[in-house]
């Protein structure tokens, strides 16, 4: 699982875990002028360079999407898989926010199939 530490460094880790924020989907959660405004415009820019760094989508590019509710974002056009977060984390380019166990999706377009399938 990818920890705050390699995405924020030491001292904006804990700045960010006094306010509750403790791991890398909970930033997620947070809108660019939520972050720019409680930390900075330098944070911001440190966290969309570990975020990079680390192999993932900026912050305003997508949303996360956790199992089981990512099981929706397989088949969608939208969803990117996201190895390096915990199993079945998907990122939504559509931006939808979908709570846990969602069994629709506003946003959902279904991926073609391919000849092979």
């Amino acid at each position: 699982m990818m920890t705050m530490m390699a995405v924020a460094g030491p001292e904006l880790t804990e700045r960010l875990a006094r306010d509750g924020i403790e791991d890398v989907e909970s930033l997620y959660e947070l809108s660019l002028r939520e972050i720019t405004k409680m930390y900075g415009k330098m944070a911001l820019r440190d966290i969309q360079d570990g975020l990079s760094g680390a192999g993932l989508p900026a912050l305003g590019e997508m949303t996360l999407v956790m199992w089981p509710s990512s099981q929706l974002c397989m088949d969608c056009t939208h969803g990117c898989f996201l190895m390096v977060l915990p199993s079945s984390t998907y990122g939504c380019a559509d931006l939808q926010i979908l709570g846990p166990c969602e069994s629709t999706c506003e946003g959902f377009t279904p991926k073609e199939k391919s000849d092979e399938e």
